[in-house]
């Protein structure tokens, strides 16, 4: 698995913090433009190519692999043990994250917890600390980039949303039980 923190100043008191839990996580240098949500959308995306490998078909003949992958922010903190026991048909587990929405929004709430302290996660908000298994980062980099001309622009949409919108919907998306 890699593991990944999205840093533009913090890292030294992100590092702190995933030393005190035990979690050897690389430094990603966050893209930084005028635009910030794009270019949180980038620095989200070229993590996401971080995970990925060849792989070796034999003669000359090379394929895409991936892996999972576990993405932090900077802001990250924690407040007990990390379960790394994820449900076994996850896309994505969440640990943590905003599901209420706000004052014009009303979200369903997680259901289903497991045995785990997973419950299935149906919206969210938030990007701090997620795990994406091998199969969402095929997913994401094949479809977010290209998803709308949007991406590219300055009305970009932030990937917390598109993520909500485009992978939630899958029903194979957990949080950590709120």
């Amino acid at each position: 698995m890699k593991k990944l923190c999205i840093t533009i100043k913090d890292w030294p008191i992100a590092e702190a913090e995933f030393n005190r839990v035990g979690l050897e996580v690389e430094p990603f240098q966050a893209i930084v433009e005028d635009n910030r949500p794009l270019a949180f959308n980038k620095s989200v995306y070229a993590c996401m190519q971080l995970a990925t490998f060849p792989i070796d078909l034999g003669s000359g003949v090379f394929k895409q692999g991936y892996e999972d992958l576990l993405l932090f922010e900077d802001d990250v903190k924690f407040d007990g043990p990390i379960n790394f026991d994820f449900p076994k048909d996850a896309l994505t587990v969440h640990l943590g994250g905003n599901i209420i929405g706000m004052d014009t929004t009303e979200w369903k709430m997680p259901t289903n917890s497991t045995p785990a302290g997973f419950a299935r996660l149906h919206n969210s908000w938030q990007t701090h600390a997620i795990w994406y298994s091998a199969e969402a980062v095929e997913y994401i980099l094949k479809r977010f980039i290209y998803v709308t001309d949007e991406y590219k622009t300055e009305g970009c949409q932030i990937f917390d949303e598109w993520l909500r919108v485009n992978v939630f919907p899958m029903g194979r998306s957990y949080i950590s039980n709120p």
